[in-house]
């Protein structure tokens, strides 16, 4: 803001590092207000950027407002033919706070989902005319499936990264660890499907590190956990 108020235009470095601060703390309104600045002043945002809002709706507990934001880079339709607001336009800063303000009252998942959804359209329709396309990361994905994991919403995240590797992105060590973690939480808990993926991602020669291996003892248990590690011979990676 000190920036701004001095005449200084900040650049996209300046602007991820708000974000990256506003998504380890979950502040989403925060992350989605920085992130309609920086289109509003013509500089235009990365997936990086689009990204540490995802993950900022994900530690706030807000999977369909991560979801959207992750619809921004998987499902932009191009609007460079001249329809819709124009673009660098300042429609996004004037929008945010006003979505958001209510009455205090805490929106439904549904809303909440809503919501964010016409902040996402508002941002891709106020994109300069140059403004290269967006394209979900591993971690875009992994991010809006941690959102839905850590309320054990499995189905959901299975949903999400069926559609990372439908688009030709393999699941990670980090993405294995999000989607035990869903099992573990979901009611019942889903043993057998964890012992499922964890065979399958071995099976494929993916790598295997600590943080999986402990996901996968929370939601199995230790005893069925070290037998099943040991039948399919998996040695942990730092």
């Amino acid at each position: 803001e000190h920036m701004r108020g001095a005449g200084i235009k900040a650049n996209a470095v300046s602007y991820s590092s708000l974000l990256n601060v506003c998504a380890k703390a979950g502040h989403v309104e925060r992350a989605e207000r920085w992130l309609g600045n920086m289109v509003s002043d013509g500089v235009p945002p990365n997936v990086v950027c689009v990204n540490n809002v995802i993950d900022a709706c994900a530690r706030a507990g807000r999977a369909q407002r991560a979801e959207a934001w992750l619809r921004l880079l998987t499902g932009r339709s191009d609007n460079r033919s001249g329809q819709g607001p124009p673009h660098g336009t300042a429609v996004v800063v004037s929008l945010l706070p006003s979505l958001d303000s209510g009455s205090g009252s805490s929106p439904s998942e549904d809303e909440d989902g809503r919501r964010g959804a016409e902040l996402a359209e508002k941002v891709r329709c106020s994109l300069p005319p140059r403004c290269p396309e967006f394209k979900a990361s591993r971690l875009s994905y992994t991010a809006a499936a941690q959102a839905y994991a850590s309320n054990g919403g499995c189905e959901d995240a299975e949903r999400i990264f069926a559609e990372m590797e439908s688009s030709g992105m393999s699941m990670d060590e980090f993405g294995l660890t999000v989607l035990l973690s869903s099992y573990g939480r979901a009611r019942p808990r889903q043993r057998n499907r964890a012992e499922a993926l964890f065979t399958s991602y071995v099976q494929k020669g993916l790598k295997v590190t600590k943080p999986p291996l402990r996901a996968l003892k929370t939601t199995l248990g230790s005893s069925w956990a070290d037998r099943l590690v040991e039948d399919l011979g998996v040695e942990a990676m730092a």
